[in-house]
This record gives C-alpha cells, sequence and structure tokens, in this order.
C-alpha cells in the first residue's frame, strides 16, 4: 500500500517536471528565432540606407541644429509631443 502511494506522488511530479523543461525548451527556442529574426531586420536596414534630405531644426535649448553637421555618421532622430 505505501508503494502506491508514493507512485502516485513521484509520477505526477515527474511528468510535471518534464512539462516544464519541455515547456522551457520551446520558449528559449522562440526567443532564439526572434533574435535571429530581428538581426536579419536589423542587417536589411543598415543594407538599404539612404541619406537622410536636408534638415534645420531648433534646438531645446533654443539654438539651431543642421543635419548636414552629422554627415557621415548614423543619426537617430527622435521627435515627440505632448498634447
Amino acid at each position: 500500500m505505501k508503494r502506491r502511494s508514493i507512485f502516485w506522488i513521484v509520477v505526477p511530479l515527474v511528468l510535471l517536471f518534464l512539462g516544464l523543461l519541455g515547456r522551457s525548451t520551446l520558449i528559449k527556442a522562440k526567443q532564439q528565432q526572434r533574435t535571429a529574426e530581428g538581426y536579419q531586420v536589423f542587417a536589411k536596414i543598415l543594407k538599404d540606407r539612404r541619406e537622410a534630405p536636408e534638415l534645420s531644426l531648433k534646438l531645446l535649448g533654443g539654438g539651431p541644429a543642421d543635419l548636414r553637421e552629422f554627415r557621415g555618421r548614423v543619426v537617430m532622430l527622435n521627435f515627440r509631443t505632448t498634447w
């Protein structure tokens, strides 16, 4: 009788462990796939790059900013607004 009760405790625990292990492996595989896809998209963006148009802006501090000053360098523009 004691063996049977141990069996009914151990078997579900082993099945639970195997299920969690399989789920963890699946999640890691999906993350690796997403990372690889992200690198491919980033590489395509770098390959298809174009020069930006002429652009002059006013800085928050009040001074001017001309995009020509950054020619030959990678520039990220972040436009924000509040309503």
